[in-house]
């Protein structure tokens, strides 16, 4: 269906009127352009010249009678849209025009909310002096002082204070301003809220404080401020995390230092029953297990999987944290809950570098999990053709067989299978070591041709 002459003039209007073009805006309008007409996002042209902050085509549209409280999809008013932008001048035209101040849009934001999170102080003070609520609440329960604590706006903090809104206002889970300012590192915003009464301890609802939320984030200046405000040091959140569990997880090297230097308990454990090495050793960060061994750390504490720091570093590939903590005495053949030792954990992951650090340690090679597995079995099963070397190289039992999946062959074709083409070499070698007969090792070679790999060829 073709459109109208009057709709191609909206749908014009729609567009100089987002380009702040006021000559054409008001040469369409009288042309007959629908001056409340809508694009696809149900926005007015009224919407587009507030967002763009365009005072003289907004002042043309509203002398046209457009509708001053017009919702978009998103229940946003073209009030909300200026004061995102931060533009007085709309803002102050919509006002006296006798847009609503409260209006809320699908969020639940009100015009005050948008100025707050914008960092948009001129649009704040307009609206406040207009009568805005200064404590309004979206759908979470945050107040535009929320907003602005988060993203770090010092003057709109500042004028929402001095208009005293309330410092320890909380969200649906429970975090106030500081906790917002606290987790996003902004220094300037925290002190403000601290001089205004806010409470350095106050707990979200998972139990954590904004020092934990500082330390979850590496904000060392943030920490810093509220340690010298009086937070507690050895706070813990809902699942028993301290905040040197946070900064340790994170690998965030300044806060660890800070928070060491003001007598943290470096071993304190978790729901998990993890410590902070844990945590470190895990994320394999380096520099904050040598801080925390140095501050004695037990370098072999067990989680409630008996899992010790060596296993977490050995199971994500940490070289770097394998080798500091095998240097401060870990032991290398420790087993967690399901008997497995740090080399079945390296091989199943298939890092070959810190399989050869656990060897020459004097890791087991043929150690053997609840299920009888070997580190062999656990390579031969990822596909991990260098890890398999390195291990068959050490002397690991080809035929060995696990409670699973049978004798080592068995294993090796079943990873055949599977599509890891690299353990037909392996499994060669595991022919030679275990000298089987040669009808064997030809059906193998004949099987790999069809696979396509030609070095079996010259092999055969």
């Amino acid at each position: 269906m073709s459109k109208k002459p009057e709709q191609f003039e909206s749908d014009r209007l729609l567009y100089a009127a987002s380009l702040g073009h006021a000559g054409a805006v008001k040469l369409l309008l009288e042309a007959g352009a629908q001056v409340d007409s809508r694009d696809k996002n149900k926005s007015t042209s009224l919407h587009k010249a507030a967002s763009g902050g365009h005072v003289d085509v907004a002042k043309l549209l509203l002398q046209a009678e457009a509708q001053v409280d017009s919702r978009d999809e998103f229940e946003s008013t073209p009030i909300h849209k200026a004061a995102s932008g931060g533009h007085v001048g709309v803002v102050d035209l919509l006002l006296k025009k006798g847009a609503q101040l409260e209006s809320k849009d699908e969020i639940g934001d009100t015009p005050l909310h948008k100025a707050a999170s914008g960092g948009h102080v001129g649009v704040a003070e307009l609206l406040l002096k207009a009568g805005a609520r200064v404590d309004s609440r979206d759908e979470n329960k945050s107040t535009p002082l929320h907003k602005a604590a988060s993203g770090g706006h010092v003057g709109v903090v500042e004028l929402l204070l001095l208009m005293k809104a309330q410092v320890d206002s909380r969200e649906k889970v429970g975090e106030t301003p500081l906790h917002k300012a606290s987790a996003r590192g902004h220094v300037g915003v925290a002190e403000l809220l601290l001089e205004a009464g806010a409470r350095v301890d106050s707990k979200g609802w998972s139990k954590s404080t904004p020092i934990h939320q500082a330390a979850s984030g590496g904000h060392v200046g943030v920490v810093e401020l509220l340690l010298k405000a009086g937070a507690q040091v050895n706070n813990r959140d809902r699942s028993e995390s301290t905040l040197l569990h946070e900064a340790a997880s994170g690998g965030h090297v300044g806060v660890v230092k800070l928070l060491l230097g003001a007598k943290v308990q470096v071993d304190s454990r978790d729901t998990s029953e993890s410590t902070s090495l844990h945590k470190a050793a895990s994320g394999g960060h380096v520099d904050v297990v040598e801080l925390l061994l140095e501050a004695g750390a037990q370098v072999d504490s067990r989680d409630m999987f008996e899992s010790t720091p060596l296993q977490l570093a050995a199971s994500g590939g940490h070289k770097g944290v394998v080798e500091l903590l095998l240097y401060h005495g870990a032991q290398v053949d420790s087993r967690d809950t399901s008997e497995s030792t740090s080399l079945h954990k390296t091989a199943a992951g298939g890092d070959v570098d810190v399989a050869k650090l656990l060897l020459e340690a004097g890791a087991r090679v043929d150690s053997r999990d609840k299920v009888k597995s070997t580190p062999l079995h656990k390579a031969a099963s990822g596909g991990h053709v260098r890890v398999a070397e390195v291990l068959l190289k050490k002397g690991a039992q080809v035929d060995s067989r696990d409670e699973l999946q049978g004798d080592m062959l068995v294993l090796l074709d079943s990873s055949l299978a599977l599509g890891h083409k690299w353990t037909v070499r392996v499994r060669l070698e595991t022919l030679r070591f275990t000298r089987q007969l040669q009808g064997d090792m030809s059906v193998l070679l004949n099987f790999s041709l069809r696979l396509g790999h030609g070095w079996a060829e010259g092999m055969r």
